[in-house]
């Protein structure tokens, strides 16, 4: 089998943002700027106090202005294997996804009826957005 460096549980009020409707049908669905702050190496280095300064930080994220969307319970549970090597990804992975785009393809396939010329503001996709 393959080794698995960590598990990341996240009850639904949190998956709710970190799965994003607007990426299910992406290769990548999870909202990865939003759990990579869970998923951080760092929070595996250090001293006691320095995790339990990582973990009031992931904490403290959780009820930020950023995460206002998660209107349902907020918990969130990483495991680590401290036996398997963390290999981080290229920083393009962690690249912010064009959400103006993907609310615009979203649109369309909701309301094929409109002209598929006509210019649609962002606004109006995110207002139609369901």
């Amino acid at each position: 089998g393959q080794d698995c460096a960590g598990l990341l549980l996240l009850t639904d009020g949190v998956l709710d943002v970190a799965v994003p409707a607007l990426l299910s049908d992406q290769p990548e669905p999870l909202y990865l700027n939003l759990i990579r702050r869970f998923l951080s190496g760092c929070m595996l280095i250090g001293t006691p106090e320095e995790t339990g300064r990582h973990a009031q930080e992931a904490a403290e994220f959780l009820l930020s202005p950023f995460c206002q969307a998660i209107t349902d319970d907020m918990t969130v549970l990483t495991m680590w294997n401290p036996h398997t090597a963390i290999r981080c990804p290229d920083p393009d992975y962690f690249a912010e996804p064009d959400w103006a785009l993907l609310r615009r393809i979203r649109f369309d396939r909701l309301y094929p009826q409109r002209a598929p010329n006509k210019e649609i503001v962002p606004d109006d996709c995110q207002e139609q957005q369901i």
